[in-house]
C-alpha cells in the first residue's frame, strides 16, 4: 500500500479497496475540465487504472463507474484484473455479477482479454516476443529500448514547455496549477466579513456560507463546487455557477448525484491532478459515507473542502436518522483534518478564509439549518476564527468560562447575561475549531481558557473530545444519546440544551 508523498511515482494512496478507481474518476474529470480551459496543447492525457476484483466489489466503485459513464470521461481506461480469487477463496463464493455488463450499463466501452491460462499466456509471450533469455536476464537491446523511451519523454516534455511559454494562457495556467488561493478571493471574503459586521444578519450558517461563496468564487478560477444531490440544502452553488456536463467540461459545479462516497474520492482525484480546488456538500450525518475518502484527504495532505450542513438535532422533523450526534467527535478525531463549526455569518466567512488558505490538508465546514443571531462585536481586522477559539465576551473578575460552538454559542452568551444578573461574572468563548485551538501556543490557550476558573461548554453533540479543553471536571451541555423527531426548539428544550442548563452547570462549579 504505497503512500502518496512518500514514494516517487505514487500518484495516490489507494490502500482501501475501491478508492483507486474512484479517485481516478476525479483525476479524469480534472483533466477534461483543464483541457476545456486550456486546450489540447497544454492538457491532453489519459488516466489509467489497474483494478482488482475487490475494487469492483466495494460499493464505492459503482458510484465512481456510473459518474464517469454519465460524464463520458473517455480519457479514463480501467484494466480489470479478473483473476477470480480473493482472500476467502474463489470470488464466486460471494460474487457472480457480470462486471463487464455493469460497465456497459453505465455507458462504458468494454473489451475482454483472456488472461486466465498461465501456460497459454506464457507460450504466447515466448512465441510472440521470441524470448530466449533466462529469468531476470535483461538483454542490452531491451535496456537500449527503455533508454530510448526516456529520451523520447524528455523531448516531449521540452516541446510541452515550449508550447506553455508561447501560450496566451501562461500566467493563468501556472497560477491555477500553483494551488494557492488568489489574493482577490481572500480580499473578497474579508470585504464580505466587513459587510456582515455592518449588516448584523440573523441567518443559518449554511446560508451564510452560501453568501460567502458568492463573495469570492469568481476570483478563484480553479475552484469547483458540487453537492451530493443536496445543492439547495447545502447552499454550495453560486447563482452564476455553470454545471459540468458531458457536453460542457468548462463548467465549475459538479452534480455528483446521491454518491457521497464517490464524490469525496473524486474530489481527492481532482486535487491530486492539480489545477482544480474542489469543494462539495452533503448533510453532516452522511459524513460517515464520505469518511474513508476524507481520511485519505488528510493522509495525503490534499486541500479538499467538505461542506457538511444540517449539523445537529436542530434539523428537527427529519428525525434521529438525519440528526448527527457523534459525527463532530468522529471528524475531529481524524488527524490533519481541520473542522470548523461557525457561530454566525462572520465566522462562516472566516472559516472559508481558513479553508482556502490551507493548502496542506482538508477542511470540513460544519453548518446549520436553523438561523443564528449575529454575535461578533469586533472590527473584523483580525480573522479570529483562524486560531480556533477566541474570547467573544470578556468579563472583569470572571468566575467561569462559557464555551460554545456553532448554533449553541448564542446560548453561552445568553447564559453569561443570566449569570451576570446573579452576580456571577462569566466570560464567553467561541470555539469554531477545537483541534485548531488546541494546537495554538500554551500562552494563548491559557489566555482564552484559563485553568484557574471552571469551564462549561455547550454543543448539541456528544462530549467526546471536549475534556481536552474543559477537563474531566468541566461542565458540558450536549447530547448523550440519539435525537428525536420534533421541531428544533422543542428538541433543544427536551434534551436540556438551554441557557438555563448552562447556568445550572456553571453555578455547580463556581
Amino acid at each position: 500500500h504505497p503512500e502518496y508523498g512518500h514514494c516517487p511515482g505514487v500518484e495516490t494512496t489507494t490502500g482501501p479497496l475501491g478508492q483507486g478507481i474512484s479517485t481516478a474518476v476525479g483525476m479524469a474529470l480534472a483533466e477534461r475540465m483543464m483541457n476545456a480551459r486550456y486546450g489540447d496543447e497544454l492538457v491532453d492525457h489519459h488516466t489509467f487504472v489497474i483494478a482488482s476484483d475487490g475494487d469492483l466489489q466495494e460499493g464505492i466503485s459503482q458510484e465512481a463507474i456510473s459518474l464517469a459513464g454519465h460524464l463520458k470521461l473517455n480519457r479514463l481506461v480501467v484494466l480489470w484484473d479478473d483473476n477470480e480469487i480473493s482472500i476467502d477463496g474463489a470470488t464466486n463464493l460471494s460474487d457472480t455479477v457480470d462486471h463487464c455488463a455493469r460497465f456497459e450499463a453505465a455507458g462504458w466501452t468494454t473489451m475482454k482479454v483472456d488472461g486466465h491460462d498461465p501456460a497459454a499466456v506464457d507460450a504466447a509471450l515466448a512465441k510472440a516476443l521470441g524470448w530466449t533469455h533466462g529469468p531476470f536476464e535483461i538483454p542490452d537491446a531491451v535496456y537500449e529500448g527503455w533508454r530510448a523511451v526516456s529520451v523520447c519523454g524528455a523531448e516531449a516534455r521540452a516541446l510541452w514547455e515550449q508550447r506553455l511559454q508561447q501560450s496566451a494562457h501562461l500566467e493563468a495556467f501556472i497560477a491555477q496549477l500553483s494551488g494557492e488561493p488568489p489574493h482577490a478571493a481572500i480580499e473578497g471574503l474579508k470585504a464580505h466579513v466587513q459587510a456582515m459586521l455592518a449588516d448584523k444578519p440573523a441567518m443559518a450558517t449554511r446560508a451564510a456560507s452560501g453568501a460567502a461563496i458568492e463573495s469570492f468564487w469568481e476570483s478563484y478560477p480553479g475552484l469547483v463546487g458540487g453537492s451530493a444531490d443536496l445543492t439547495g440544502s447545502n447552499n454550495t452553488r453560486a447563482k452564476a455557477h455553470k454545471s459540468v456536463s458531458r457536453d460542457a467540461y468548462d463548467g465549475d459545479y459538479v452534480h455528483y448525484g446521491v454518491r457521497e462516497h464517490g464524490m469525496a474520492a473524486a474530489m481527492n482525484g481532482m486535487a491530486l491532478h492539480g489545477g482544480i480546488r474542489p469543494y462539495s456538500g452533503t448533510f453532516l450525518v452522511f459524513s460517515d459515507y464520505c469518511r474513508p475518502a476524507v481520511r485519505l484527504s488528510a493522509l495525503m495532505n490534499q486541500p479538499v473542502i467538505y461542506v457538511f450542513t444540517h449539523d445537529s438535532i436542530g434539523l428537527g422533523e427529519d428525525g434521529p436518522t438525519h440528526q448527527p450526534v457523534e459525527h463532530l467527535s468522529a471528524l475531529r478525531a481524524i488527524p490533519n483534518l481541520a473542522v470548523y463549526r461557525p457561530a454566525d455569518a462572520v465566522e462562516a466567512a472566516e472559516a472559508w478564509i481558513a479553508a482556502l488558505e490551507r493548502t496542506d490538508g482538508p477542511t470540513a465546514l460544519i453548518l446549520s439549518r436553523q438561523k443564528v443571531p449575529h454575535l461578533r462585536q469586533d472590527d473584523g481586522s483580525a480573522v479570529l476564527s483562524k486560531r480556533g477559539a477566541y474570547v467573544l465576551r470578556e468579563a472583569e473578575r470572571a468566575k467561569v468560562t462559557l464555551i460554545g460552538t456553532g448554533t449553541e454559542t448564542c446560548l453561552a452568551v445568553e447564559a453569561a447575561q443570566m449569570l451576570a444578573d446573579k452576580g456571577v461574572p462569566a466570560r464567553v468563548v467561541s470555539a469554531p475549531s477545537l483541534e485548531t485551538f488546541l494546537a495554538q501556543d500554551p500562552a494563548y490557550i491559557e489566555q482564552v481558557v484559563p485553568k484557574a476558573i471552571p469551564a462549561v461548554a455547550v454543543e448539541a453533540a456528544a462530549r467526546w473530545g471536549w475534556d481536552a479543553l474543559i477537563g474531566r471536571e468541566g461542565g458540558f451541555v450536549g447530547m448523550t444519546g440519539f435525537g428525536a423527531s420534533a421541531p428544533a426548539e422543542q428538541l433543544y428544550e427536551h434534551f436540556g440544551i438551554t441557557a438555563d442548563r448552562m447556568v445550572e452547570e456553571a453555578l455547580k462549579r463556581v
